[in-house]
């Protein structure tokens, strides 16, 4: 097989492939006998066909991993080593959760593909509403000088090697420095934060996307975002050099938001904004 022909398979399986992870399926999705597409694999439906198509998906990629060389095959390769990452994670989960968690994995792929810094990081990386555990399965498999991970959720998560699980409430304004002083209990004297992740949010999956709909889910958001931001900059502050605070969040339309992410920012160096390409 050429390189050309390699590098066209790569792009139909990639394409097979997001469109597992993040194409968004409804009930009029049917085939021509009228039956709903299992294909479509609804999250909460068809799970089962869900697997089987992870299954399809690593035999595919397993041949086209045997079949990639040479420098003009490279990006395809990260792309697929990527991808192929999140199909094994997804495939633990037998509900609904692997659709958020495949979403959450993709994005701080992309964020550390801009910004690849942060695969240097060393010391504890705390991850803030932590659940399903995208972020910290991402951190456990891809950044290999990290000492410990201490994934924060309220329900608890499937536990991940090298990770500590700390359940407690995130997003009470009221108690932020009881969440900190719990997180501090689970490290070592010795052991200090450098990367602090948030990506806490309200659920919009089903959301009509107008207006009003984005401003209700922001102002729920609001307090989490404020909590993320106390929290996180309690943690660093611990270490005289400091460290890196990444917030995800979405739709920042109102002055409240706006004002709370720039006053963190004056506590760090450096600041940098972006979207994401896998965002909408």
């Amino acid at each position: 097989m050429n390189k050309k022909k390699v590098a066209n398979k790569a792009i139909d399986c990639v394409t097979f492939i997001e469109e597992l992870l993040s194409l968004r399926f409804d009930d009029n999705n049917t085939n021509d006998d009228g039956d709903k597409n299992k294909n479509a694999i609804m999250p909460m439906l068809y799970s089962i066909d869900l697997l089987k198509q992870v299954d399809n998906a690593k035999e595919r990629y397993g041949y086209l991993r045997r079949r990639i060389f040479g420098d003009e095959s490279r990006h395809f390769k990260q792309w697929i080593e990527s991808l192929l990452g999140v199909v094994d994670f997804i495939s633990r989960f037998d509900d609904e959760r692997w659709l958020y968690a495949s979403r959450a994995w993709l994005k701080l792929d992309d964020i550390c593909q801009q910004f690849p810094r942060l695969n240097l990081t060393t010391g504890v990386v705390v991850d803030l509403a932590a659940d399903p555990g995208s972020f910290s399965e991402y951190v456990g498999k891809h950044f290999k000088n990290v000492e410990r991970i201490i994934a924060v959720s309220l329900h608890g998560m499937t536990r991940l090697s090298n990770c500590r699980n700390v359940q407690c409430l995130l997003c009470d304004l009221q108690n932020t420095d009881a969440t900190t002083n719990t997180i501090i209990s689970n490290m070592n004297e010795r052991e200090i934060v450098s990367l602090v992740l948030a990506d806490g949010a309200l659920d919009s999956t089903n959301s009509d996307g107008g207006e009003n709909d984005a401003y209700s889910t922001e102002m729920y958001n609001f307090s989490l975002i404020q909590s993320e931001i106390c929290v996180a900059l309690s943690l660093l502050a611990r270490s005289k050099s400091g460290g890196d605070f990444l917030l995800k969040t979405f739709g920042v339309k109102q002055t409240p938001t706006v004002q709370a992410i720039a006053q963190c920012a004056t506590h760090f160096r450096r600041t940098l904004p972006t979207k994401l390409l896998s965002s909408q």
